[in-house]
């Protein structure tokens, strides 16, 4: 007498076998005959691993493979059941725009002794993998740079055209508090406009302002807005490269005038002397790729702040994952530090909101 399998995990193809027989309504007694296993086994394989669809219960022989084939590995589904865990990390990933590395090194660093809520980055790719390939959810699309291949692209300088009374880069002194800008301005489609953009070099802490045009009024106008949100304190210095907008219009007389701070100039033809700013506008172009259409964007105002905001509360491991806004002012790490706002809503935080049954 055969007696049932019971304590052998159930292979690929029998799984193929129970979801050929699950819809041809064969019971759970009959599908566990016809393999010589338990009915228990059956019945939690249906129930662990079948899923409601338009009001039906649907049993994938390939899902649920894929389901044993995470749980079984060492990175695993351990932490699916801590709901707050896996909130947040959809809440980083999707609304804060962290890589896995950003949110893993950030939840170390908001909770260094709970050994729970430490995750690898590793199991936080098999998370998002797993959810799009079982659950069809699309995740990767929040992914840094979308997948693509990362390729520097250096912008052009603007050639000096003479200027003698500026300061140039050999002249800036060692950094060694929080004050020190990197400037640039990133263009949009011909004639949609431009992005001021300013990163402080130790915290990384960055501001961004839009303007139509490069002229001086407005130029001049904007800048000078937005870095009157910032203490006098922490206004020391700006570097920037030989571009119009700053050299040539005059706009680092009216900067150095009015805020009291020196406008140091890089050398032509050397953007690596502001490498950090340079790599910001590569951060920043995953919100504003090239050539896009600044004039067709409703909202911008709004849409460049969620921008500057989502940058300033981004752990980053160069920062011991640390936040720019809270080494620019000081600041105790918090789990959720900027609100889900209407524009960044995701349907998929409703199904860790659902009551527990």
């Amino acid at each position: 007498m055969n007696h049932p399998n019971s304590y052998k995990h159930l292979s690929i193809d029998e799984r193929f076998v129970i979801q050929f027989l699950y819809m041809k309504g064969y019971s759970i007694r009959k599908i566990a005959k016809h393999l010589n296993r338990e009915p228990s086994t059956i019945s939690r394989e249906l129930k662990r691993n079948s899923y409601t669809e338009n009001q039906k219960r649907i049993y994938s022989y390939e899902k649920a493979q894929l389901w044993y084939q995470v749980r079984k590995s060492r990175k695993g589904l351990r932490y699916f059941n801590n709901r707050r865990l896996i909130i947040f990390i959809f809440y980083a990933l999707t609304v804060l725009q962290y890589s896995p590395e950003q949110i893993s090194g950030r939840l170390q660093k908001l909770y260094p002794k709970n050994k729970k809520l430490h995750i690898s980055f590793k199991t936080i790719y098999t998370y998002i993998y797993f959810f799009q390939k079982v659950m069809g959810w699309n995740l990767v699309q929040y992914l840094r740079r979308g997948g693509k291949k990362y390729r520097k692209n250096w912008r052009k300088i603007a050639q000096k055209e003479g200027n003698q009374d500026i300061y140039t880069i050999q002249q800036r002194p060692e950094i060694k508090e929080v004050g020190h800008w990197e400037g640039d301005t990133i263009e949009g489609k011909k004639g949609s406009g431009y992005v001021f953009t300013f990163v402080e070099k130790l915290s990384r802490y960055t501001l961004m302002s839009y303007v139509s045009s490069k002229t001086l009024k407005e130029s001049s106008s904007k800048v000078l807005q937005k870095l009157s949100q910032i203490p006098s304190k922490k206004l020391l210095s700006i570097t920037y490269d030989n571009g119009t907008e700053m050299l040539h219009n005059g706009l680092y007389k009216i900067i150095q005038e009015t805020k009291d701070m020196k406008v140091f100039f890089a050398n032509p033809g050397k953007p690596y002397q502001r490498a950090l700013n340079e790599n910001t506008n590569g951060l920043i172009r995953q919100y504003l790729p090239k050539g896009i259409d600044f004039k067709k964007l409703t909202g911008l105002e709004e849409y460049i702040q969620q921008i500057e905001i989502k940058l300033n509360h981004r752990a980053r491991k160069c920062l011991q994952y640390y936040t720019p806004h809270e080494i620019f002012f000081g600041m105790k790490p918090k789990l959720f530090p900027i609100k889900v706002l209407h524009l960044n809503y995701n349907p998929l935080f409703s199904i860790f909101f659902t009551p527990l049954c």
